[in-house]
């Protein structure tokens, strides 16, 4: 004889696709983030010795810094899935 068939809560599939897709998003967002943050330090660290920095370096190297905490947030984020 079978159990009977337990019906699914919708609250439960709402939770469940709730968390897929913040699962999703923090995947893309850390590696839009990643790739950002590594092209700038391409940029950066290739520089050519012998050339002026352009004037914008500082800039440059503080939004490289500030895509750190966007990888962290998406980590946890990706981690709800």
């Amino acid at each position: 004889m079978r159990p009977p068939r337990r019906e699914r809560q919708p609250d439960a599939d709402v939770h469940r696709h709730r968390a897929g897709v913040a699962g999703t998003r923090g995947r893309r967002l850390r590696i839009y983030a990643a790739s950002r943050a590594s092209r700038i330090s391409d940029q950066i660290s290739s520089h050519n010795p012998s050339t002026p920095w352009p004037g914008n370096i500082r800039e440059l190297q503080k939004t490289g810094e500030d895509y750190k905490p966007h990888e962290v947030i998406s980590l946890v984020l990706s981690g709800a899935w």
